[in-house]
């Protein structure tokens, strides 16, 4: 029973919004993300929580 438990608590969610683009970039940077230069910040939020 231990084990469905565990199975089904996520790790916590970054909250993407408090960060800056550059940030954001930096950090789809590190994590292999490709994204366009001109995108968004919803955007790479978005692209971000996708790969997460």
């Amino acid at each position: 029973m231990d084990d469905e438990i565990a199975a089904t608590i996520d790790e916590p969610t970054v909250d993407y919004s408090s960060y800056t683009v550059a940030q954001l970039k930096s950090i789809a940077d590190e994590s292999g993300v490709e994204y366009p230069s001109n995108i968004k910040k919803a955007d790479l939020i978005a692209k971000l929580e996708e790969q997460a």
